[in-house]
């Protein structure tokens, strides 16, 4: 199971102060499975294990939100907007690290909400360099930003940080497939209490049956019951995961995967039913190729 996932794996052959059993390194021999034998009596065994170890984890990811974007004195507006899903007195955390790798990377951080980014960019000598919003402000974002300026959402920073974005726009064009009865399960990985507008239980489910106009089966997952089999799902619709860890992202992008269930996050299934896609991915090449792959115009 770990092997088909590609989960990494190393083996650990313990109690290595007995008489060895002959056959203890046939399995992981057999399927060319680093092994380290450990004898707890032998002084620098811990050290031997813990460099073992670390000589066999995966390299960390070296992707970034933003800073690839950036040069330094580059002007960035980050539009959060305050409703009722907003955190009293704190933002979220996608913000939070998009604000700080800007910092990190000499750029110019400015801090609105929707209603006064007109005003910000009226008041700024040049045009931004890269405008971000908050997923469900990009329709009302998206007009007012200038043309030679790149915009994007937090949500798909964060699909291409963690998670797939490559994978997760190729994975749009099943919503145009989707019929009635189809069951879309709809998974947030953090578990916050719901209001009576939330956007994972109220404001998605009305926005893709309004787009598809069929009648769709949604199912709601919370923090880690995301579901281990996927027999007769048409579509995952994901949250942003800003409360779990990359490998949690790719290991539930890995199950999807196995059943060929396409998996989106909130950020990209908004902006398309909302009209802007393609525009808050022309900052990302390959995410821009596969969009023009799965939606170029028919030939004549």
């Amino acid at each position: 199971e770990f092997i088909k996932s590609g989960t990494p794996v190393a083996g650990i052959l313990t109690k290595c102060d007995l008489p060895e059993n002959p056959d203890s390194n046939k399995y992981f021999k057999s399927n060319s499975i680093p092994f380290h034998r450990f004898n707890p009596n032998v002084p620098q065994a811990r050290t031997e294990l813990i460099h073992f170890i670390g000589t066999h984890l995966p390299a960390e990811n070296e992707d970034t939100l933003l800073s690839d974007l950036l040069s330094p004195a580059d002007t960035v507006i980050m539009v959060v907007p305050i409703d009722l899903g907003a955190p009293k007195g704190r933002i979220i955390k996608p913000q939070v690290f998009a604000i700080r790798e800007a910092l990190d990377s000499h750029a110019i951080v400015l801090v609105c909400k929707d209603s006064e980014l007109a005003q910000c960019i009226k008041c700024l000598a040049s045009p931004p360099k890269l405008v971000l919003t908050d997923s469900q402000a990009i329709m009302r974002v998206a007009p007012l930003v200038p043309k030679e300026t790149k915009v994007s959402t937090f949500s798909i920073l964060t699909a291409r940080f963690k998670g797939d974005l490559k994978k997760m726009i190729l994975g749009l064009k099943r919503i145009e497939e989707l019929k009635d009865g189809d069951t879309v399960i709809i998974s947030e990985a953090c578990t916050h209490h719901a209001s009576s507008d939330d956007i994972g239980r109220v404001k998605i489910p009305r926005w893709v049956s309004e787009y598809t106009g069929k009648n769709l089966n949604f199912i709601h997952h919370q923090g880690n019951s995301f579901p281990a089999e996927l027999h007769n799902v048409a579509m995952i619709i994901h949250c942003g995961g800003c409360m779990i860890t990359e490998k949690a992202m790719q290991q539930r992008l890995k199950t999807a995967a196995l059943y060929d269930v396409p998996l989106v996050n909130y950020g990209i299934i908004i902006s398309y039913i909302h009209g802007a896609m393609p525009k808050v991915i022309e900052a990302f090449p390959e995410a821009l190729q596969a969009w023009q792959e799965t939606h170029a115009a028919p030939a004549v």
